[in-house]
């Protein structure tokens, strides 16, 4: 620590805050604003380091740019005789290190975090990563405001003053990937916040070794210890910030503060698996969707109806237009045949559309082929044509490479028969059609299948005729030219039917296509798309299901009879195996299913009620049983007693007949082994609290903890109870070591608390403790008369105040401090009224004073070691003589603020006349005055008992 400057440029120097290995921080009153900053200073011996002026430099730079209430405000920088420095915002309510040491609470610790969230996301957008947050980087203003300061390392995220694979930062802080040297960004800042969460919580480190090096293989390696149950609440929190891979952290600050402030709002930020389903919502019908209807365009699009939908269909029926099924790709039983097999079509010419062959349909009053053939027939056919196309390709291919130059080969030749002389040319045809597959005539000759390339035709003007089943004929004019290429393209409107249905039983439901018609029979439907449909009929229990194709322009009538016990009642409604089967099945996707009457449970037995053989509906079952006996043991596993509970009675109701002992038992011992878990873990728990009440000498605390432990029905250590004697006597002896013996003098009158004063002044060698540590920077000279037990002199009040007392405070865990004047004086007279501690005359034997200046007898040229000379009646020595004793009070007078640049200092010293010794006497010093005749002693407040107050 460097000496302290007392003033630069217009800055006049206070007092010292605090200091660092780089820079001091000092209090300073700036002479032209009249007010009072926090001057941070770059000592002139380093401003011949590079590195630490470019430090100090990006610091200032960095601060400066940053505006925010959360972020230390920058006023000015300087340079005065080669020292450095820039001043900012005073923040007088402190770190947050030394709020941590008083313990806070989780509200406190939701607004600390969420105002450094704040701050390092205005950061982080005006592109600075901090790269060293830490508890002595973040204070409070007057209003108790965090405030993050130290931006000496921050880092602009495009910025190369730091060499990666250099890591840069507190080891105790930094995230893997800046202990490792490797580029940061702003989540590296997210991992520092939550290793300062966690020592926010539990007052540690989140991890500790005996080095950097092996603290930052932790932060590399070490999965992060979970916090205590007490503040298992910031888990989740705790677990994003300090994930090992950037990614998985939170992905900005604002995130951070947004969970920071739902937590406070009590929302709980864990994620659990869904609870257990415990009991689905009635189900209620709705409107079935609509069938997609084409007008005269083709369509082809079939909604096969959900099992809701059946269900609600068999409720709510409704007239639609109807659309057939898509049968794609759709066999055609007017397709052209090869040769071989049909010649007798070969100069059939166009059919009237009411004469197309009709379709075979159970019950109705056709008969004729099987319809089951037709699927193979087409098949087969499909494969043929398409063999012909690829030959007809290659074949159209190679007569328009030698023969044409403007015409691209056409897409497909037919396969078509010779045509008379009459038909014979150069003519060539190239014609589409939408759907493909469509028959061509050309007057009475048919040329083939679409898409057709035909050649070796008589030009002149033609008339084609194009006809596919279910589509209304298609024509179109073309000219022939001869050698050229013509080509066409017709498209085919979806032709319209009619169909009638009459059914043994009047007044049955209908269905096409799974569409519940809003007629019942005997109906008739006209103008219906041409295809073909699925049909259910239904009255009661009597059921028929089958298929009918209704042609273009053609009206079909089916008289299916109807198989009586093939429907099932679900309420008014009767349906089929196959569709509450389906339901079910629906009911389970949907998470129906223990819903009552349609759930899929009930749906289940209602099958089996009317066919116990059915092994659908009996596996259906086994599988409802099997996931909630599943989801049981998930929620054993993962503790979550109350869902088993909750599952276990839905088991007992909704499957009574099956046997859950083996579960009950697991829930049991999975309970006792918890509990056994807990109070182990409890046990754990009061130990550890009771170390830590020890080790931060709270040792009323610890044996209150101790007997309420005992009151609960914990077992007796007699272990724990010597270890707090034993611990109380060490600590006795630590204190006394480096506070001294400390004197409680009798109560005045009126006083609050116990008033307690150093046996003796502060010795060298407790000083030198301090120094020891590396707390107390300023080293005494002791002017050759030797250390040890003799007074320390040549100390200021600034260096006590800032440095020895802070210290040992921390050290020891007592509160320690200067006396006041009156306080001072009360110790020295003991209760006399004489001029001196002893009484009204000049006595060598008491005291030690100047022979030079009048005093007699014992009197040294230097100061004497303490306790040399008789204590008064308080038991205190060297209230008078030895060395002059630093106040806390100014030299305006107790309390007093109009000089407080000068302290009062008592009771003379070695060097003093005698008049100097007397109790009356006193001398004003500046604060940062050290003298070879000045020291000082200590004071404490005691708590009274609270009978006493």
């Amino acid at each position: 620590m460097q000496d302290q400057p007392q003033q630069l440029d217009h800055y006049r120097v206070i007092r010292r805050l605090g200091s660092g290995g780089m820079a001091d921080v000092y209090e300073a009153l700036d002479e032209r604003l009249d007010r009072h900053v926090a001057l941070k200073v770059l000592p002139a011996e380093f401003s011949r380091e590079q590195e630490r002026v470019a430090r100090f430099q990006q610091e200032i730079k960095s601060t400066a740019k940053l505006d925010h209430p959360n972020i230390v405000t920058v006023y000015d920088t300087g340079c005065d005789n080669g020292v450095l420095y820039y001043t900012m915002a005073l923040l007088p309510g402190g770190e947050l290190r030394n709020k941590i040491r008083h313990g806070l609470d989780h509200e406190q610790v939701c607004t600390i975090l969420g105002e450094i969230a704040e701050a390092l996301g205005h950061a982080h957008a005006k592109g600075f990563v901090h790269r060293d947050l830490k508890p002595e980087n973040v204070m409070f203003d007057a209003h108790g405001r965090a405030v993050l300061t130290d931006l000496g390392i921050a880092k602009t995220l495009d910025s190369t003053m730091t060499r990666t694979g250099m890591s840069i930062g507190t080891p105790y802080y930094m995230s893997p990937e800046q202990s490792k040297g490797e580029p940061v960004d702003g989540r590296s800042d997210l991992y520092s916040a939550g290793v300062l969460l966690y020592k926010m919580l539990t007052g540690v480190h989140l991890f500790d070794a005996e080095d950097s090096f092996t603290i930052a293989l932790c932060h590399i390696n070490d999965p992060p210890p979970e916090l205590p149950p007490e503040h298992a609440r910031f888990q989740p929190i705790m677990d994003k910030l300090v994930a090992k891979r950037p990614e998985d952290r939170y992905q900005s600050a604002a995130e951070l503060a947004e969970a920071l402030k739902r937590l406070a709002q009590g929302v709980d930020l864990s994620e659990p698996d869904s609870p257990a389903e415990l009991e689905a919502t009635e189900f209620y019908p709705t409107d079935p969707s609509v069938v997609i209807t084409p007008g005269d365009e083709m369509a082809e699009t079939e909604l096969a109806p959900s099992g809701q939908q059946v269900l609600e269909g068999s409720l709510q029926p409704s007239s639609k237009s109807l659309q057939p099924e898509d049968k794609s790709p759709q066999p055609e039983k007017n397709s052209p045949q090869p040769e071989s097999e049909s010649p007798q079509r070969e100069n059939n010419g166009p059919q009237p559309a009411n004469n197309s062959p009709q379709p075979e349909i159970a019950s109705s009053q056709r008969s004729g082929n099987d319809t089951q053939s037709e699927p193979r027939q087409g098949k087969w056919l499909a494969i043929v044509a398409t063999l012909l196309v690829c030959a007809l390709l290659g074949a159209g291919g190679y007569y328009y490479a030698t023969t044409s130059t403007t015409e691209a080969p056409p897409v497909v030749k037919s396969n078509a028969p010779a045509f008379p002389a009459v038909l014979a040319g150069n003519a060539i045809l190239q014609l589409r059609s939408q759907p493909s597959g469509a028959e061509v005539y050309l007057g009475e000759h048919k040329l083939g299948v679409t898409p057709l390339f035909v050649e070796n035709l008589a030009a002149g003007d033609v008339e084609v005729v194009v006809r596919k089943r279910y589509f209304a004929d298609g024509k179109q004019q073309l000219s022939l030219q001869d050698s050229q290429v013509t080509k066409g393209e017709i498209v085919l409107a979806r032709g319209r039917g009619g169909l009638s249905v009459v059914p043994t039983e009047a007044d049955a439901w209908v269905r096409l296509n799974g569409e519940l018609l809003d007629q019942k029979t005997p109906l008739t439907l006209d103008a219906i798309a041409a295809g073909e449909y699925r049909i259910e009929v239904g009255f009661k229990d009597a059921y028929y299901a089958g298929r009918v194709e209704v042609d273009h322009g053609a009206t079909e009538l089916i008289k299916p009879t109807l198989v009586a016990n093939q429907l099932l009642p679900l309420g008014d409604r009767w349906l089929t195996v196959e569709t509450l089967l389906q339901a079910a099945e629906e009911q389970v996707k949907a998470g129906n299913k223990l819903t009552p009457r349609v759930g899929a449970l009930a749906l289940y037995r209602l099958i089996l009620q009317h066919r116990d053989d059915n092994p659908e509906a009996r596996q259906g079952i086994s599988a409802l049983l099997q996931n909630y006996q599943h989801q049981l043991k998930q929620a054993i596993d993962k503790q979550r007693f109350k869902d088993a509970e909750d599952l276990l009675s839905l088991l007992g109701k909704h499957f009574p007949g099956e046997d859950q002992g083996a579960l009950v038992q697991k829930l049991k011992e999975a309970r006792q082994a918890v509990e056994k878990k807990g109070q182990d873990q409890r046990q754990r728990e009061f130990v550890q609290r009771f170390q830590q009440l020890l080790k931060g000498y709270h040792f009323s605390q610890a044996e209150n903890l101790l007997q309420a432990h005992q009151a609960s029905g914990g077992a007796e250590d007699k272990s724990l109870k010597q270890s707090l004697a034993e611990a109380r006597r060490q600590y006795a002896e630590k204190v006394e070591r480096f506070s001294g013996e400390l004197v409680e003098l009798p109560l005045e009158k009126g006083a609050s608390s116990q008033l307690k004063l150093g046996k003796t002044e502060v010795t060298f060698a407790q000083w030198d403790a301090c120094v020891a540590d590396g707390d107390c920077q300023h080293r005494p000279d002791d002017q050759g008369w030797g250390r040890g037990q003799r007074p320390v002199i040549n100390v200021s009040y600034e260096d006590i105040v800032s440095e020895f007392i802070p210290w040992l405070n921390r050290k020891t865990g007592e509160q320690f401090r200067l006396p006041s004047l009156q306080e001072w004086q009360y110790g020295a007279q003991a209760g006399q009224s004489g001029l001196y501690p002893w009484g009204n005359s000049v006595n060598g034997r008491f005291a030690n004073g100047s022979q030079k200046l009048g005093w007699r007898e014992d009197g040294e040229t230097y100061s004497a070691p303490v306790a040399t000379y008789p204590a008064n009646d308080f038991g205190l020595h060297d209230m008078a003589g030895n060395v002059w004793e630093w106040t806390a009070d100014c030299s305006g007078g107790a309390g007093s603020d109009s000089n407080c640049n000068r302290r009062i200092a008592k009771g003379g010293s070695w060097f003093s006349a005698p008049k100097f010794l007397q109790v009356g006497q006193q001398m004003a010093v500046s604060r940062f005055s050290r003298s070879h005749d000045r020291g000082f002693r200590l004071a404490q407040d005691k708590p009274l008992p609270q009978t006493q107050q």
